[in-house]
């Protein structure tokens, strides 16, 4: 019996002081379980911080039908006024038994969570998904600057895909105590509750009166003169803030699925055209800068056109005579930024177009920005050497544009635009 005796204690010595920590440490493996949790797509605001992209929890409802005890009339009945769905349809899905998932509701509003939950309790089988929907308050303002995302929550176009790394979910885990048979103490929906935070707010540059105004102008415009399509961008000189960027047609960002391809583009960076006359204020300030001509250096505009020696015509608007370098850019005279430019040798007028940044990208925050074309600044025949000191045989897009007009309010300085103001983090 004393023999007995010692040999336990010896026992719980070892158990104790031995195999304790071992023991311990596969105690707790055994009583705690890691959940995933999942961070909700950060938002998108204007620069008063109204919300232009947030996310929203939705739920899809799904069953195995295999499963199910209750008959489908009756579970039918029951889930028919929390889903919005005709009891008929309901059955007629509950009574595919060779089938082992059945969805029944697609983007259930998150606030049936707990109506749902009750039904589950009650009928093994029935199921839910929480799933993170992208909603657009705005539905069409800025819709070619914010863009959206696909059916993963993933941004495929505008902001959302340019700053998708900073937007996007991520996964967080916590450890939670559980029970026999695998439950937990607290139900891990309530995790899901509790744990998700937005991910990292991006606040615009974007003023939305500002924006709204611009939309609704442009499209009054390109109504009135029957254009099908148009763009228009406001920026602060002295920054490169972009305020507006609208574009027309536009479309509803919640409906991105059902509009065409052509109105989900930003022409604003994607279009690419001759810029014509416009252009000719390059012209000028390279002449100028190089000290070749002055504001009223004179020149001979041929009475509004003149012939080249390869047979090509160059006309004006108005039949012109003699124009100061002045009064060729405000009666925009083709003839006479063509004499002018004459006198740039085609080196200088190069580097001058390069350092306007023509046919290079911008560098704004936007995806899928394109570059323009010098293909006449290449070719440089003896047409192309008339015809682009005026904008012709040459492309760039609005906001290269834009920019390059800039740098007279600027004082010469080239400043490079941007879209995004600030990224608020939380904590």
């Amino acid at each position: 019996m004393q023999f007995l005796f010692v040999l336990l204690i010896v026992r719980l010595f070892i158990i104790q002081f031995v195999l304790g920590p071992q023991l311990r440490e596969r105690s707790a493996n055994q009583t705690k379980v890691t959940i995933k949790s999942k961070t909700k797509r950060g938002k998108i605001t204007d620069r008063n911080h109204n919300i232009l992209a947030v996310n929203r929890d939705m739920l899809d409802v799904h069953v195995d039908p295999k499963v199910i005890k209750t008959t489908p009339k009756n579970l039918a009945r029951q889930l028919s006024p929390i889903l919005s769905v005709p009891e008929e349809k309901l059955i007629r899905a509950l009574k595919k038994k060779n089938r082992r998932f059945v969805r029944l509701k697609k983007k259930l509003d998150y606030s049936q969570i707990d109506n749902i939950r009750k039904l589950e309790r009650k009928h093994y089988g029935l199921s839910h998904a929480i799933r993170g929907g992208r909603i657009y308050p705005k539905d069409q303002l800025a819709c070619h600057i914010i863009g959206s995302t696909n059916f993963m929550n993933t941004g495929i176009d505008g902001i959302e895909h340019f700053y998708d790394s900073v937007l996007a979910s991520t996964i967080g885990t916590e450890t939670e105590l559980k029970i026999d048979r695998g439950k937990y103490l607290t139900q891990p929906e309530k995790v899901y509750e509790n744990s998700p935070k937005s991910n990292d707010t991006i606040v615009l540059t974007i003023d939305e009166y500002i924006q709204n105004i611009a939309e609704s102008t442009l499209e009054q415009g390109c109504n009135r003169w029957k254009c099908p399509r148009g763009t228009a961008i406001v920026m602060r000189s002295m920054t490169g803030e972009i305020l507006a960027m609208a574009n027309y047609p536009s479309y509803n960002l919640n409906q991105y699925t059902k509009t065409p391809e052509a109105s989900k583009r930003n022409n604003a960076i994607w279009m690419e055209y001759e810029p014509g006359s416009i252009f000719k204020i390059v012209t000028a300030t390279a002449v100028l800068n190089e000290e070749i001509h002055t504001p009223d250096s004179e020149f001979y505009c041929n009475n509004g056109e003149i012939k080249l020696p390869n047979g090509h015509v160059i006309r004006d608007v108005k039949n012109n005579a003699t124009l100061t370098l002045s009064k060729i850019i405000q009666k925009s005279s083709n003839i006479g930024i063509m004499k002018a430019a004459r006198h740039l040798p085609h080196i200088k007028f190069q580097d001058y177009v390069s350092r306007f940044k023509f046919g290079q990208r911008t560098g704004i925050d936007l995806p899928y920005e394109r570059t323009g074309s010098l293909w006449g600044l290449r070719v440089w025949d003896e047409h192309l050497a008339a015809t682009v000191p005026f904008g012709q045989g040459i492309s760039v897009t609005p906001l290269q544009m834009l920019c390059a007009i800039n740098t007279i309010a600027t004082g010469g300085r080239l400043m490079r635009p941007y879209i995004m103001l600030q990224r608020l983090t939380h904590d």
